[in-house]
């Protein structure tokens, strides 16, 4: 046998059935049934033999539905690579890492897609020895490509069926950017009217209203409708994973007093003040804010408003003392606004350091199937190296967020608030609410992941402090 075998496979729980639903039941529910102990301590799974939620570290749910990791592992294992030599010229190197199979069983198709729409595609028919690679060439043609970013995805598909897959089963893929385009900056024609008061600014043009008070945008008018439940804020906090926790796990009472809930009350207690209000060359109407926030220096925010009703926001911040969860923008819009589409990776939750096995594609999917399910409700839901996401109600009506500088945003998308997912200790504690939470990043974390129960983030994965970040990103409306 050899090694890179994976603890646990699968997350262990009882399930219990009751006339609300399913409940998935873990170690620390079952404490009070346990006989007691002199040295027993309230929660300490040491003294009751009681777990608590680390039975809950496999890549598959209890339900035997896969984590997103499962993904990430299934593209890290592939033992079939294809890397790069001349984008220009369509050349590749094929690598086979099978020890005695050569790749005969497997017919390589690629697809050329611009911005997800696939323009060009075909199938190359290739074989390589095992522990060897070759060169090979597929012949797209790039003068051809529209003006937009082009992505060329290479999937490896078992020829017939197994008895373990279908034939056409996708074994893993390599994706490689042949294109890029720079964002557009077109800035739409028209003056925007303001009205400012002592602690906030409100802006007006044809068909939309947008108030700035304390800092925070707090209406968002597009028609005459309101699409905010809850005010656009600065957000460094996250709901902790059990990784974040590390050792603490297994001595719960303590977790309250880890570093990362600084990030909960910075971001809770940030407090913002209108620093200037005025038109730039193009018409727009463009504020500044200042933030205080707790462990953060330099915090400004700017929000430039054109005459078609888009704002670009900028967030600018230096973290200190601690590393920072996350550097981000959140808000809570409508109900209603629950069908998600996006450009960037996918289909499937990614994060910073988990994230080659999403496709750079097109996806879509409800707010409802955005969000994932683990056993202890915790950070979940995140979609990396995005280029745009759309959000919209049954009507079409929604937003667009777009990024406008050279770095791709995350998002997430919740029908609860972050607060209400940081406090739920099961999934059936945390019901869907009559709100949108929407979350626009810059970056996350990292995960984790090598060991269990102590799984610290690597370094290039780490978002550190006394370090400046800056983003920016567009809203605007679907109508």
């Amino acid at each position: 046998m050899a090694g890179g075998y994976i603890w646990d496979f699968v997350d262990q729980a009882i399930r219990k059935k009751t006339p609300q639903g399913d409940q998935w039941l873990y170690g620390t529910d079952f404490e009070p049934y346990e006989p007691g102990r002199y040295t027993h301590l309230p929660n300490t799974t040491a003294m009751t033999g009681s777990n608590t939620y680390f039975n809950a570290n496999g890549i598959v749910a209890a339900d035997r539905k896969p984590h997103p990791s499962y993904y990430e592992v299934k593209k890290v294992y592939c033992e079939i690579k294809v890397k790069e030599k001349d984008l220009e010229k369509g050349e590749f190197t094929l690598i086979n890492k099978k020890l005695f199979t050569d790749l005969s069983d497997f017919s390589f198709k690629w697809s050329l897609q611009a911005e997800g729409i696939e323009v060009q595609s075909g199938v190359i028919d290739i074989n390589c020895e095992p522990q060897s690679q070759l060169n090979f060439t597929i012949p797209y043609d790039l003068a051809s490509l529209p003006e937009k970013e082009c992505v060329l995805i290479i999937s490896y598909l078992n020829k017939t069926a197994k008895p373990w897959c279908d034939a056409d089963y996708e074994q893993s893929f390599d994706q490689f950017v042949v294109k890029e385009v720079k964002a557009d900056e077109t800035v739409a024609e028209g003056d925007v009217e303001f009205v400012e008061n002592e602690a906030s600014v409100t802006a007006k043009g044809k068909d939309f209203e947008i108030t700035v008070k304390d800092g925070k945008i707090v209406s968002l008018k597009y028609g005459g409708k309101e699409y905010l439940k809850a005010a656009i804020t600065p957000n460094y906090f996250r709901a902790v994973t059990d990784n974040d926790l590390s050792n603490l796990n297994f001595v719960p009472f303590t977790i309250p007093f880890h570093p990362y809930f600084n990030w909960q009350r910075a971001t809770n207690g940030a407090k913002g003040k209108i620093k200037s209000v005025e038109k730039n060359e193009h018409g727009q109407l463009v504020i500044a804010v200042d933030w205080s926030v707790q462990f953060f220096s330099g915090v400004s925010s700017l929000f430039t408003i054109s005459a078609d009703g888009s704002i670009e926001i900028t967030h600018t911040g230096t973290p200190k003392m601690f590393n920072l969860l996350r550097f981000g923008t959140k808000m809570g819009l409508l109900r209603e606004f629950d069908q998600v589409k996006w450009y960037g990776r996918g289909p499937q939750e990614t994060y910073f350091d988990r994230k080659t096995g999403g496709k750079i594609t097109l996806h879509e999917k409800s707010v409802a199937d955005l969000e994932h399910h683990y056993m202890r409700p915790q950070e979940n839901g995140n979609r990396t190296d995005v280029r745009w996401v759309e959000i919209r109600n049954k009507n079409s009506e929604g937003l667009r967020f777009e990024a406008t500088g050279d770095t791709p945003i995350c998002f997430s998308a919740w029908h609860y608030t972050q607060d209400q997912l940081q406090l739920a200790k099961h999934i059936h504690e945390l019901p869907h609410y009559d709100i949108t939470t929407f979350n626009v990043d810059l970056n996350q974390l990292g995960v984790g992941g090598d060991l269990p129960g102590d799984a610290q983030v690597r370094e290039k994965y780490q978002l550190k402090p006394n370090k400046l970040y800056t983003y920016s990103f567009k809203i605007s409306p679907i109508k």
